[in-house]
C-alpha cells in the first residue's frame, strides 16, 4: 500500500535515545514519490525549547511547534509536539525499511496536516527543496534550476 498525505506511521527514530516507536506524519508527496514527513515527541518541553532557539522567541506562541492530542488524532496514544524545523524528505521504499515500521489505519486530521505545513514554512531551517515541493514544483525542476 502506497503512503498518502495524512498517513501516520510508527517507527523507531534513530535520532531519539529512548528507541521507542514514534508517530510520523506524511505531509506531502512529490510526483517522484519523495515523502515529506515529520514526527511527534512526547518530550514536549524539549521540542518547545528547540523551537524557541530556532525562532529566537521565548514565548509559548511558537510557529514551528505543533501540538498533538490523542483526542483529535485517534492514532495517537499520548499528547506530544512536532518540531517543524526538522522536516525530512525520503523515498517511500526507505521509509518502509525504518525499524519497526507500522502504518496506522487512522489518518491524521486535515487541520493537523495543514498546521504542520504552515509550521514547516515558518521555519528558518526549511530547505528550498521542501518549500518548492509545497509550491508544487517537481524535484527535477528544482534540480535543473539549481545547475
Amino acid at each position: 500500500m502506497a503512503l498518502s498525505v495524512g498517513d501516520v506511521f510508527w517507527c523507531k527514530n534513530p535520532e531519539f535515545p529512548d528507541k521507542n516507536p514514534h508517530p510520523h506524519f506524511v505531509i506531502a508527496i512529490t510526483k517522484n514519490k519523495r515523502i515529506v514527513y515529520v514526527w511527534a515527541s512526547t518530550q514536549i518541553e524539549k521540542v518547545e525549547y528547540y523551537c524557541q532557539k530556532v525562532e529566537k522567541k521565548f514565548t509559548k506562541k511558537l510557529k514551528t511547534c505543533i501540538y498533538t492530542d490523542p483526542k483529535k488524532c485517534a492514532t495517537l496514544d499520548k499528547p506530544g509536539a512536532i518540531n517543524c524545523n526538522r522536516a525530512k524528505v525520503d523515498s517511500e521504499d526507505n521509509i518502509k525499511k525504518f525499524e519497526d515500521f507500522k502504518l496506522s489505519k487512522e489518518k491524521a486530521p486535515a487541520k493537523l496536516i495543514n498546521d504542520i505545513k504552515v509550521g514547516i514554512l515558518c521555519s528558518f531551517n526549511t530547505s528550498i527543496g521542501i518549500r518548492n515541493i509545497f509550491a508544487g514544483k517537481e524535484e527535477s525542476e528544482i534540480i535543473s534550476a539549481n545547475k
